[in-house]
């Protein structure tokens, strides 16, 4: 959930689309809440309280693109976190890396680098 300069309040389902408009990140809408949006504002409501919220590790491994911020951790950093879990707990013996989906350029080219050589794009 954002606000725009203007007031506008505007929802996005990945932070880099807020640069498009101009928006300010405020923050994200919370498992089971639901926000209505009319003349008077903005009202959170909790339709199923959740103690222990979850996230779906498939956003930042394939889902989400790069550049946005999802459950407050940048997805290109964690990708690079895991491509580096990934080159340390299973090393494979290869003469090129090809990176497959836009998802699959960071783990692509730390496996290079660790590799010392190029990678196919």
């Amino acid at each position: 959930m954002v606000r725009r300069s203007n007031g506008a309040i505007v929802f996005a389902s990945e932070t880099c689309a807020l640069d498009l408009i101009e928006a300010a990140y405020e923050r994200e809408v919370n498992p089971g809440e639901v926000l209505v949006v009319d003349k008077d504002g903005i009202q959170s409501l909790c339709l199923m309280p959740h103690s222990e919220p979850k996230s779906c590790i498939f956003e930042h491994i394939y889902f989400s693109l790069p550049n946005s911020i999802v459950f407050g951790m940048s997805v290109y950093e964690s990708r690079w976190k895991f491509s580096e879990i990934l080159a340390t707990e299973a090393p494979v013996d290869c003469d090129v890396v090809i990176a497959v989906s836009d998802s699959g350029v960071v783990v692509g080219r730390l496996s290079s680098r660790h590799r010392r050589f190029g990678i196919s794009v």
